[in-house]
């Protein structure tokens, strides 16, 4: 899901554990909330490497103690070059996700 509300890109446990190969997960000192204010748990961050047409890029990605969506922040979008209209159900504008 892209979520422009959102700053930083994340991902929760489960997706993390179904990459096909385990990402090192690392530390990471941060307090995330919902618009609600009620507080997520963070594990830790990831470094991925974010393959997009001609383009590929290392992105950390925050994992989350949560069953919530995984969100595609502004973080990586500044990054990213997305071609086209982006929709819901959009298939185009999908990023594909490796271990760095």
């Amino acid at each position: 899901m892209i979520n422009t509300g959102v700053t930083r890109t994340v991902l929760n446990e489960e997706t993390n554990n179904k990459l096909s190969e385990k990402l090192e997960l690392k530390s990471l000192k941060a307090v995330l909330s919902t618009f609600i204010g009620e507080i997520i748990p963070v594990s830790g961050e990831v470094l991925i490497t974010v393959k997009y047409q001609n383009q590929q890029h290392n992105l950390p990605a925050m994992v989350v103690k949560s069953l919530g969506p995984d969100l595609l922040g502004r973080d990586w979008l500044e990054v990213i070059k997305l071609a086209g209209t982006v929709s819901s159900t959009s298939r185009r504008a999908t990023p594909s996700f490796r271990k760095s």
